[in-house]
């Protein structure tokens, strides 16, 4: 049954169109064990940064809703449980778990059944989040399982270091704060891909290997979609539930990663490299080429360029 918003008492606008509401009472459900944040961070929260660390314990009833959220919050269950809807969706976060809310969710939280529950969060802010999760692939994240005990301890100490940073304040150490950010980004999304694929659908999984195999193919999704023996509406859903992405988006993807790698590391030309990858001609492979990487092939064959990009 969806979660009401009745009784909120208490708002945080985080930007103009973005702010979260608070039940009537939600301070006095909190016992705080620790808090950090540094806001005073100019020019590095242009970027990605970790401007808030929190371990606290929440009991009792009580909700939180995040309308538009401008920030990336990474929430770790220790103990209790924590339940988030978003998209008319529950799930019950439970210890051993990460629950990540993107920017531009819209996401209602509260106590389980046992109304109680501790977590450990923080949350990253910066310019270019939305991009960089984009980019990562990301924007199907929500829920990560670190039950295992190397997986979860290595998960407390990137909470731990980020905690340190945050209560030093110490100007010499804001890149490595933001650096952690994006580190810390960049472990999730491996996890996030590597625990996706393990439960791929065995068409979805052919359909993928294919994709990896023919790489400078010209067969249109739609001709893929009929050699697997499926429709294109069924691929195209089976991509977006598995992967985020549509089945072309995906392919485009894998085939200037190669293109990268050929722009890069062969003697081939633009052309031959166009032609394998099987773009129309070479000035459209420039375009699309800096479209991906922010850079020409010419200028990225020269090692002018770096491309855009585990626990």
């Amino acid at each position: 049954m969806p979660f009401s918003s009745s009784g909120a008492t208490s708002v945080q606008e985080r930007t103009p169109r973005s702010r979260d509401l608070f039940s009537a009472g939600y301070a006095k459900t909190l016992r705080k064990f620790r808090e950090e944040q540094w806001y005073d961070v100019h020019p590095y929260s242009l970027a990605v940064w970790p401007h808030h660390y929190s371990d606290k314990l929440r009991r009792g009833s009580w909700w939180i809703r995040r309308c538009n959220y401008a920030c990336i919050a990474l929430e770790l269950q220790l103990e209790g449980e924590t339940v988030y809807e978003t998209g008319g969706r529950q799930e019950r976060l439970r210890p051993g778990e990460l629950y990540v809310t993107l920017p531009g969710s819209d996401v209602r939280l509260e106590n389980g059944p046992e109304q109680q529950g501790r977590q450990v969060q923080v949350i990253i802010s910066g310019g270019i989040v939305k991009v960089l999760v984009e980019s990562l692939g990301m924007t199907g994240c929500r829920r990560l399982n670190f039950k295992t005990p190397g997986e979860a301890a290595a998960l407390r100490e990137r909470f731990d270091r980020i905690a340190e940073l945050l209560a030093g304040k110490r100007r010499e150490d804001a890149a490595e704060n933001s650096r952690q950010g994006y580190a810390f980004l960049l472990a999730l999304a491996e996890k996030y891909h590597a625990e996706a694929e393990a439960k791929l659908p065995p068409l979805l999984t052919r359909a993928v290997w294919t994709m990896e195999s023919n790489r400078g193919s010209h067969q249109s999704i739609g001709e893929l979609a009929e050699e697997l023996g499926t429709s294109r509406a069924t691929l195209t859903r089976l991509f977006r539930e598995g992967l985020g992405v549509s089945p072309q988006a995906y392919w485009n993807k894998l085939r200037m990663e190669n293109a990268v790698q050929l722009v890069r590391g062969s003697h081939l030309s633009f052309k031959e490299i166009a032609e394998r990858l099987g773009f129309r001609n070479s000035l459209y492979f420039s375009t699309v080429f800096r479209r991906y990487t922010g850079y020409t092939p010419t200028i990225f064959r020269a090692g002018e360029g770096k491309p855009k990009g585990g626990f």
